[in-house]
């Protein structure tokens, strides 16, 4: 539980800081600027409904596997289905946002380029399906038993994991594209903040990879352990690994932006 509180905390101290650069910048601000600014704020209340989630479990008696009060009170058991449900499409939201994003800066929307034409519509599709299997995921993998058989949770982790490669696959391949682009015009300082992207998008892409092989061999080792000795395996990698993966991308982000502050705001060329 004091993972997502000190989590929360430090998705708000971040939040100061991108609202520090955009007014200080507030006459050059892009269009992905104000994408980002209410991402962050997304990111706070989601960080912050967990935290509250988990402070609601840890209060009362509950069923972990079942979400379901073991002393029969409905009120109690609706209340933890709800704030399940709550934090699960607030998470898929967020993580869907920040991908599409992602997707087109890497296209260089509001960068490079004012527009990405029809190609938008394909973004706004795969992120709409990658929500509603983050969503799935998100319910499905906790009201799950482990030993239930490991390889019917294969079936929330497989949807989740074509739908992030599609889009880890795709941005990067829009970067190389943007790249190219900014190479042929001698755009220095712009090239070198995509390639710095880039560099950044691949090592959570080799993170990914490695978190969906984890993932797949823990399951089906703890299938025999019983919920105590199989939940540290859980929270680590169902919650630990990718919120932590997550904010130390974004940060890095943040950083890249903060590392060329007195140009990183450039209007369209």
């Amino acid at each position: 539980m004091q993972f997502y509180f000190a989590l929360t905390c430090a998705y708000i101290l971040l939040g100061a800081y991108w609202g520090y650069l955009c007014v200080k910048h507030r006459d050059d601000l892009l269009m992905v600027q104000y994408f980002i600014s209410g991402l962050l704020g997304l990111m706070v209340v989601s960080t912050a409904a967990t935290w509250g989630y988990q402070r609601f479990l840890n209060t009362h008696i509950i069923d972990f596997w079942s979400i379901s009060s073991l002393e029969g009170k409905s009120s109690v058991t609706g209340t933890a289905r709800f704030l399940l449900v709550l934090t699960s499409v607030l998470d898929a939201t967020k993580t869907s946002a920040s991908l599409a994003i992602l997707l087109c800066v890497s296209m260089g929307l509001s960068v490079v380029r004012p527009s990405i034409g029809p190609v938008m519509r394909r973004v706004q599709i795969l992120t709409g399906i990658h929500f509603v299997c983050g969503v799935l995921y998100s319910v499905g993998i906790v009201l799950i038993l482990i030993d239930s058989g490991g390889a019917f949770i294969f079936l929330f982790i497989f949807p989740l994991a074509f739908t992030l490669s599609t889009f880890m696959m795709w941005t990067l391949h829009a970067l190389n594209g943007t790249i190219e682009h900014l190479t042929a015009r001698k755009q220095t300082f712009k090239k070198n903040m995509f390639t710095k992207l880039y560099r950044i998008l691949l090592g959570a892409v080799v993170a990914i990879g490695i978190f969906f092989v984890m993932s797949s061999v823990a399951f089906a080792r703890v299938g025999g352990e019983s919920a105590a000795e199989a939940w540290p395996y859980r929270w680590l990698l169902m919650d630990g690994w990718l919120g932590s993966l997550y904010f130390v991308v974004f940060s890095a982000i943040a950083a890249l932006i903060d590392k060329e502050k007195e140009q990183s705001f450039l209007p369209l060329e």
